[in-house]
């Protein structure tokens, strides 16, 4: 039988709902693991770890919870090695692995559709269940990522007139002799033909010089393809 409101049910299967707590890899210094379970985390199951609330005494803190094994697809195999993509403030599906319900397991993560958040750090040592912002847990950029400034402290929320000038094409530059280049053919296969580098040639003429063409031929040849390429 499964009990109610609890967040997590007394039957055979022992799944749970659960909560990361934020900060939860993230203290004065990056988490050393003591252990080889490098994608871990700690997870708050409602019913099972209480919270405790302002004035209370703490039942169990953020940083008492259990560790979680999360489980990933099998692209994220030893030949990928990705990250989970947990960091904290995620509400969590899970199960546990031992009759005891020491081991829990996180499967699933539950989507997340409203873009306002309640809390920037967690409260007498817990998160008192408030919405957590990925933008304020602490979370650093990645390789993939741009790194520098300030954290954000809300989600960008650019105006109109913002937007109009970040589309707007820039003012063309006489001295730059590729503002003529547009985006469709800077970023294809024909921008050997039109992008003019500092030496003043194309990757094409370059290309033509290295075959054995007089560079004046050579560019001659070379001026020709980038008129046609540009439709000029």
């Amino acid at each position: 039988m499964a009990t109610s409101n609890t967040g997590y049910a007394l039957n055979t299967n022992k799944w749970f709902l659960g909560q990361i707590p934020p900060y939860q890899n993230q203290h004065s210094k990056p988490r050393i693991w003591e252990d080889v379970h490098g994608d871990r985390v700690k997870v708050r199951i409602p019913g099972m770890h209480p919270m405790s609330f302002p004035g209370e005494e703490v039942a169990v803190t953020d940083e008492n919870l259990p560790w979680a094994i999360v489980a990933k697809p099998t692209t994220n195999g030893n030949r990928n090695a990705q990250s989970t993509g947990i960091w904290g403030g995620e509400w969590v599906i899970g199960f546990f692995m031992d009759e005891d319900c020491q081991i829990p397991v996180i499967t699933q993560v539950l989507g997340n559709n409203e873009n306002y958040y309640e809390i920037l750090r967690c409260e007498n040592g817990t998160t008192l269940g408030k919405r957590v912002g990925r933008y304020n847990g602490g979370r650093t950029p990645n390789v993939g990522e741009v790194k520098g400034g300030s954290n954000p402290s809300s989600p960008a929320q650019p105006t109109k007139e913002e937007i109009k000038e970040a589309v707007k094409d820039p003012e063309p530059d006489p001295n730059n002799p590729n503002a003529d280049v547009p985006p469709s053919v800077r970023f294809s296969g024909n921008a050997q033909y039109a992008i003019i580098g500092e030496d003043g040639k194309t990757e094409y003429q370059r290309g033509l010089e290295k075959l054995g063409e007089t560079p004046e031929r050579a560019a001659e040849i070379a001026a020709e393809q980038r008129r046609v390429v540009l439709g000029q």
